[in-house]
Order: structure tokens, then sequence, then C-alpha cells
């Protein structure tokens, strides 16, 4: 699972550099020489667990954490961070709006100064990938790593676990949203065929296997799922006759 994580950080790590859709303004965490990692170790967050701007999101099943959590961190609820699906009105795993990302993300502790720490409990691998985008579109990626090997890792290595839940302090966001990440069914199917722009289908084979009907004309389908784990799903429906997709975050590249 760890060599699985590395590397699906290491392709995101590889990707060549977004088209943008719209010009953004300056954001408020410019990238610097001293971004955050995008992976700590579990030694590296036991070292620095008492450090005042360490926030600890866990990202999983609620049960898992309220069974044991490494100390000071709190419970992500992951359907907060996407809209629900309301049957053909919004999708599952779509971005809400910025107010309330900023919102619950606050309400965790996380400010622009925090260093946010991602782990998962059981599993979660794929989703945690998705809390990591979620953050980095608000300005903040930089600010933010995964702990490699999540909980179990954690565990493996004999460091404590806790299930005492601490109140934490409010935080302040100040969201730069970087729209360039983001690319929707819209913008997929007017740049469908130029020859700058490589689509990816990031689904599993089995998937899309059942659903041809579904596919993006001329996309790579990946059978490595490494790539979903940065490729999970999101955006809308569009009546385009030759896009019909329900369900991935496009990711717009040149080649």
């Amino acid at each position: 699972m760890k060599k699985l994580l590395l590397s699906a950080l290491l392709l995101m790590l590889l990707l060549p550099g977004t088209f943008s859709i719209a010009q953004e303004k300056a954001p408020a965490n410019p990238p610097t020489a001293s971004r955050e990692p995008m992976l700590v170790t579990v030694d590296w967050v036991a070292d620095h667990l008492n450090d005042p701007s360490l926030v600890l999101l866990q990202i999983g099943e609620k049960k898992d954490y309220d069974k044991g959590h490494i100390p000071g961190a709190q419970f992500l609820e992951y359907e907060s961070i996407s809209t629900p699906h309301n049957h053909g009105v919004t999708l599952m795993l779509e971005l809400p709006p910025v107010e309330q990302l900023v919102s619950v993300f606050e309400r965790l502790g996380v400010s622009n100064h925090s260093h946010v720490i991602l782990y998962f409990g059981t599993n979660w691998v794929s989703p945690t990938t998705r809390v990591y985008w979620t953050l980095d579109y608000l300005g903040l990626g930089d600010r933010t790593s995964i702990l490699n090997g999540g909980l179990v890792a954690w565990e493996a290595t004999h460091h404590p676990v806790s299930n005492e839940v601490k109140q934490p302090v409010k935080g302040s966001i100040a969201p730069a949203p970087r729209k360039e990440i983001v690319a929707d069914a819209d913008w997929v199917s007017a740049h469908l065929n130029q020859p700058a722009v490589s689509i990816i289908d990031a689904r599993t084979t089995s998937f899309t296997t059942a659903r041809r009907a579904m596919e993006i004309p001329a996309a790579a389908t990946s059978r490595a799922r490494r790539i979903s784990l940065i490729l999970t799903s999101s955006t809308r429906t569009t009546t385009n006759s030759r896009v019909r997709t329900r369900s991935r975050i496009y990711f717009a590249a040149p080649d």
C-alpha cells in the first residue's frame, strides 16, 4: 500500500502543468522553496505531534477513528467536502462552493499557516488523495502532506493511539481557489481533439468495460490503479452527444 500511495503522489509531481481555464489572482500562499513535503513518515509525525501549526485529519470510517486515532487528530467527514448525490440534480463528489469548504476545514482547526497532515484509517487511500487535491484547490497544497502508510503504518511501528477527541481551535482561511487545476465537462468537450491536451480515463478496467457508452472519445484507459488515486470522481454530466460522463475530475495537461 505504501508503494501504491508513493507511486500515485510521484505521478502527481510528474504530470505536466495544467492549462489555465481562467486567469486567477495571486494565491494567498505563494509557492516557496520551503513548501511542505507531500509525504511524511510516521517517525516525522511522532517527532512533530506538539508543533502548534500541526493539524492531523483522519479520513475513513468514523468507527475506526473512534476506536483509536493518532493523538490530537480530528475526523474529517468525507461527505462534507463534496456535494451529495441528488438523483440527477447533482452528482457524487462534485466540489461544493468554496465557502463550504472553508467552513469545514476551519472547524477542524485549519488556517493558512497550518501544516495539515492527512492520513487514512483503513484502505481509504483514494479519498485521502482527493482531500489533498481539495486543499490544493483552496490554495493550501503547499501546506499539506500525507502520512505514508496511514494509521496502519502508525500502529505497526508501535506509536500510540488515542480515543480522546479534542475540540480544535477554529482556524482562519483566506482561500485562493486554483480553478486552473479543475476542468469541467464543458471544458473537456471543447478541447477533446486538441493535440496539446491529454485525457486519461482513470476508472478501473471493469468499470470502463461495462459502460463503454460513457467513455470520452480517444481517452486513454489506465489499467494502473495508482492513477485513479489522483484522478478521482467529480464534475457534472454534459449533454454533448460526444461526451457523457458522470464521474471524473479532469486534468488537462500538455503532452
